[in-house]
């Protein structure tokens, strides 16, 4: 295809007198009505849907015995090759030098500014508003010896040590603790001794994150809802369970289930959904809406991501009605539907297809220019520019944004495939 291009050098930006696209890479596509899809979507039978591990009654609660769990660690692979791996390296384990829990009062207690995080006196007022004595936790102290006198470092704790301290000052902990004598409260203590504070770094970065498994969103989106679910069914709770129990119950009603990021068994089974993080500054109006369209399009696949963010991000950008039981809106993100179906597959893909698209595209508008991240609207741009360049016909919905993948008359379309722009526009 012969294009004739020009350069404006003072803003160095391509200009171009006909569209222009990418090469082709050898594809051939036959003609299409990517707006059809003839092929029925699958009935989805409860049965392969995922388990629902947050459809809990009350009192069912999930436990397994510690010792149980020795067991299968040892009968695994991974038990097997811990056990190898530590019989080559023939080093003594001790439960002798296991941490012990001591009392020690505050005044002798030093914070090891070096290794913590700073001070903060805005976490202090948070802990000190929202106490819950049964969920305070041990200090963590290094002790050790400088010119034969013992010294004792917290390490990870402070701010606890200080919340235990300002609660002993004000007579919160009375009669116990003479508020006078604040400085005698005992502070509950897990301590290590040490002879230097390399030991002290490594423990603390432990504690905050290398020695534990990351706290996916579903860890605390699982125990969102089970405190409204499971611990409270019949009161009113801290709003944050109240609004992760209400979502959780929109999801459900469409067959969609929130499952770990880890559940490898369950996360690709239809209706399966893994970003719950995305669902966070969502209204239910707004989560029932990609529900639906998930419901109509994609019941029997897993949820992508492409399906919340920029799927809710249409609905604000229709114009008038935005119901779903409107004939015009169903038809229309029905067809979007169809154009995904045909041009990619599955939602996944064509959020694949814009990211590389969107790369395509940033080169020939800004030449010499660093690629930046793809923007979250990118999707839908091009979805929405592959339905108007196929001759859609709905024009109830905002396209302002579209501008900002426009440039000189290139758009992200043109960055396509040509033979694949070729198919969709015959």
């Amino acid at each position: 295809m012969t294009v004739a291009i020009k350069v404006n050098k003072s803003t160095k930006v391509t200009m171009t007198t006909k569209k222009k696209s990418v090469a082709t890479q050898n594809t051939t596509y036959s003609p299409l009505n990517i707006f059809m899809w003839d092929t029925p979507t699958t009935k989805v039978k409860k049965n392969e849907r995922p388990i629902n591990v947050l459809d809990k009654a009350p009192d069912e609660h999930d436990a397994k015995s510690i010792e149980q769990l020795v067991v299968e660690f040892e009968n695994d692979a991974l038990g097997k090759l811990a056990f190898d791996k530590l019989a080559k390296e023939k080093i003594a384990r001790s439960f002798s030098k296991l941490p012990r829990y001591e009392e020690i009062k505050l005044r002798d207690l030093l914070s090891a500014l070096s290794v913590q995080r700073p001070v903060s006196n805005r976490h202090i007022k948070n802990i000190l508003e929202t106490f819950d004595e049964k969920k305070i936790q041990y200090v963590n102290v290094l002790k050790i010896k400088f010119k034969g006198k013992f010294y004792y470092y917290i390490i990870d704790g402070q701010h606890t040590a200080i919340t235990y301290g300002v609660f002993a000052k004000w007579g919160y902990f009375a009669p116990e603790v003479d508020p006078k004598n604040w400085q005698d409260v005992k502070i509950k203590c897990q301590v290590v001794e040490f002879n230097n504070f390399t030991f002290a770094r490594e423990h603390f970065l432990g504690i905050n994150g290398d020695d534990k498994l990351k706290l996916v969103a579903f860890d605390r989106w699982k125990n969102y809802v089970l405190a409204k679910r499971q611990d409270s069914p019949d009161d009113v709770t801290n709003d944050k369970y109240e609004d992760a129990f209400s979502q959780q119950t929109i999801l459900e009603s469409f067959g969609i289930i929130p499952v770990h990021e880890r559940d490898d068994e369950n996360k690709d089974k239809p209706g399966a959904f893994v970003r719950v993080d995305l669902l966070k500054e969502l209204s239910e109006e707004e989560i029932t809406w990609f529900c639906r369209v998930h419901q109509m399009n994609w019941d029997d696949r897993a949820v992508d991501s492409f399906e919340v963010l920029p799927m809710v991000s249409l609905r604000h950008k229709l114009k008038g009605t935005k119901s779903l039981d409107n004939a015009a809106v169903k038809e229309f993100v029905l067809t979007l539907g169809n154009i995904i179906k045909n041009i990619a597959g599955s939602p996944a893909k064509f959020r694949t297809l814009a990211e590389t698209t969107y790369k395509e595209w940033h080169k020939t508008a800004y030449p010499g220019e660093r690629v930046s991240s793809t923007p979250a609207d990118v999707s839908l741009a091009l979805l929405l520019q592959i339905y108007y360049a196929h001759g859609g016909k709905f024009n109830s919905v905002s396209k302002m944004f579209m501008d900002d993948y426009n440039e000189q008359g290139f758009t992200l379309f043109h960055a396509l495939d040509q033979d694949l722009q070729d198919m969709i526009t015959s």
